[in-house]
């Protein structure tokens, strides 16, 4: 595989790992076969990754890229015009060690001028992202716009790198320099790259407006049209996406390994399969999202996102098995990446969700538990994603499936820590907390998710088996009223006011039922 994969266009691909349950999530998320009646909105499509190596290590050098010999005593031992002209034609042969001396050798020089130290800067921070070392690249990149202000190529290159991180109001910035600094609104590659900017700021309309016009300048850029069904799909224009797609297909040589515009439109076929599976229409979406990821798979065997949306497409078959067949795969290829700690977190999530389909709940509050734990370690900053909370309240779903409670009550309770307002966390909660026997408890939490959620007709049904089981019978009945007003139609709830005799505040003619668990859909991102 080529370094331009790696280094260029890889982390739109893997961040479909990332992306696709956000892509997916955020176009009709409908529930599960197995979970019903659970309300969803869609998700938030701000969240990125680029599990790319970020350069975590201080050296600016990266891997096998070590500083030259002698560095600080070759200054002044070459013409700087000579080694910027021998370091980009290293540069040009992909052989990043020897362009990174050179370049370094033209930064250190006594005699290299201003403006051959920006060039150097400039293709120093070229090699190191190549090979990804981000952190170096933004510095020696940010110093050659510094140096240089005159040259757009630099602050394009800039501005794709601020990209690549998910900077994106740095990105566009830096990109609209760049177009401005060309003065013939003909930079296709710097119009292209500011709608990725501002696809990621959410300004969906002046993305495409950008994209269009980088097309319009170039029609023959398979690039183009890939980011350009990427903005459909989030715009919610599907059927415009998979033209958009298709088209990047076409656009792409035989012998060129380009397997993004296969992994994105699986994932349409996938968010328009999931709604509706069951269904001959349903069906075929996801056939022919299956027979795309086969294609990428072909092309890109070692990529993981390609592996997580195929099990996604067998769970959503119903095919369970083969599922966890495919969300192993892609866990196993993203362990060949060293950060791909979040993505490879999100495919045990989903392998751990395909285990609850399967009724097996300890291999599921396994997967679980090692979800949360490498969210965890891949999060910065002082709080937890919310993603994290999520993981959280499945093991707890899982242990309480096993008759776990108060162990479901404490992985309810970490959920909530990172989002106190996580509202299928508290009505889970309360029902551990009335199995074990603490219905203050589990009232205090159901009146916490009806005050979050004052028309969930589910809210006022469980707090009138709450008050039931501490005979209330008149809050009971008010309780279950309340959930007929909304839902007039809630069979459960019309079951238990009929149970009570006449008269207000009678007792029942039967004992409570049990408290129902209370499941999220299973590929909501959204709390």
């Amino acid at each position: 595989m080529s370094m331009q994969w790696r280094g260029t266009r890889c982390p739109w691909v893997i961040c479909l790992a990332w992306g696709t349950f956000l892509l997916v999530a955020s176009h009709g998320f409908a529930q599960d076969p197995l979970f019903e009646d659970i309300p969803t909105t869609p998700p938030s499509t701000t969240d990125s990754l680029d599990p790319t190596n970020f350069g975590g290590d201080s050296s600016p050098f990266p891997g096998d890229i070590t500083a030259p010999d002698g560095l600080g005593t070759a200054e002044g031992t070459e013409d700087p015009a000579t080694l910027l002209q021998e370091a980009a034609q290293h540069l040009e042969a992909e052989e990043y060690q020897q362009a990174v001396q050179k370049y370094q050798q033209v930064i250190s020089s006594f005699e290299a001028t201003e403006a051959q130290e920006a060039e150097a800067n400039y293709g120093l921070g070229k090699a190191l992202s190549e090979v990804g070392q981000i952190e170096g690249a933004l510095r020696t990149l940010r110093q050659a716009t510094e140096l240089d202000p005159t040259k757009k190529e630099y602050f394009y290159e800039f501005g794709a790198l601020l990209n690549r991180i998910g900077d994106f109001a740095q990105a566009e910035a830096n990109l609209t320099t760049a177009i401005d600094l060309d003065g013939t609104e003909t930079y296709a590659d710097a119009y292209q790259q500011r709608s990725i900017s501002r696809r990621g700021l959410g300004d969906y309309e002046p993305a495409r407006e950008d994209i269009d016009r980088a097309i319009q300048l170039d029609p023959s850029r398979k690039e183009y049209f890939y980011d350009l069904g990427l903005l459909l799909f989030q715009m919610e224009l599907n059927a415009e996406s998979l033209d958009a797609f298709a088209r990047s297909i076409e656009l792409t040589a035989e012998e060129e390994d380009y397997p993004e515009p296969y992994v994105a439109r699986s994932a349409v076929y996938i968010s328009q399969g999931k709604v509706r599976p069951e269904t001959p229409e349903g069906r075929q979406d996801l056939l022919l999202a299956l027979e795309d990821c086969r294609a990428a798979s072909e092309i890109a065997p070692n990529e993981g996102t390609v592996y997580f949306n195929w099990g996604l497409i067998h769970r959503y078959l119903g095919e369970y098995d083969d599922a966890i067949l495919r969300f192993t795969d892609a866990i196993n290829r993203f362990r060949l990446s060293p950060s791909a700690g979040r993505v490879m977190a999100e495919a045990h999530l989903r392998r751990g969700i395909t285990w609850v389909y399967m009724g097996e709940m300890a291999l599921a509050a396994e997967e679980f538990d090692q979800a949360a734990k490498l969210a965890e370690g891949t999060a910065t900053g002082p709080t937890l994603p919310a993603s994290v909370g999520r993981m959280y309240l499945w093991k707890g779903i899982a242990l309480a499936e096993q008759g776990r409670y108060a162990d479901a009550i404490g992985a309810y309770s970490q959920a909530l820590e990172i989002v106190s307002v996580y509202d299928q966390a508290l009505i889970n909660r309360s029902f551990a907390y009335a199995r074990v026997g603490r219905p203050l408890k589990a009232l205090e939490d159901i009146n916490h998710y009806i005050r979050l959620k004052p028309s969930a007709a589910t809210g006022y049904y469980h707090r009138g088996l709450i008050y039931e089981a501490l005979d209330q019978p008149r809050e009971a009945q008010a309780s279950y009223a309340r959930a007929i007003d909304l839902d007039p139609d809630h069979a459960a709830a019309l079951g238990r006011r009929s149970s009570f005799g006449e008269g207000p505040g009678r007792s029942p003619t039967q004992p409570p039922l049990v408290i129902e668990r209370y499941t999220p859909d299973a590929d909501s991102e959204s709390l």
